[in-house]
Parts: C-alpha cells; structure tokens; sequence
C-alpha cells in the first residue's frame, strides 16, 4: 500500500448527525474507498449513513459497508 493516503479510524458515542467524510478534505473524482463498521454487538443499535443529502441506509451492530466514492459529496453518519 504504498499510494495509500488518508488512512485513519474515527470512533463516536454521538447520536447527532456529523459529517464522517468531508469532501472539501479529498480530491473530487478519485478512487477513494470508504469502510464504515458498526461494532455493536445489540442488532438493535444503529447507524444511518447519508452520502450528500441521500439517506443510503442503515448499518446495525455488527454490519459494515465497503463503498466506492468520489469525494464529490460529504458523507454524514448519525449513529
């Protein structure tokens, strides 16, 4: 992984909506790659994560997501 940049782990108890990934922070039209994980073990708990002002979904405790992303368009989670 010698390209590799930008590496890094965010961890939260918050329960308001914030930006996880700032697209002012990255290049536009780059092959970043983005994984969000849930470690919660309670399936009840979870997050929804937003991309822009698109609701993708949620991720309960356990799940993840390995998405593909420009950097054209914030992504906010609300745990």
């Amino acid at each position: 992984m010698d390209q590799t940049t930008g590496v890094g782990k965010k961890v939260t108890t918050s329960t308001t909506t914030y930006t996880l990934f700032d697209r002012s922070e990255y290049t536009d039209d780059k092959a970043h790659k983005i994984y969000v994980r849930v470690p919660s073990t309670n399936a009840t708990e979870y997050a929804t994560v937003s991309l822009g002002t698109t609701q993708m979904g949620r991720l309960y405790g356990g799940d993840f997501m390995f998405i593909p992303w420009q950097g054209d368009q914030d992504i906010k989670i609300t745990p």
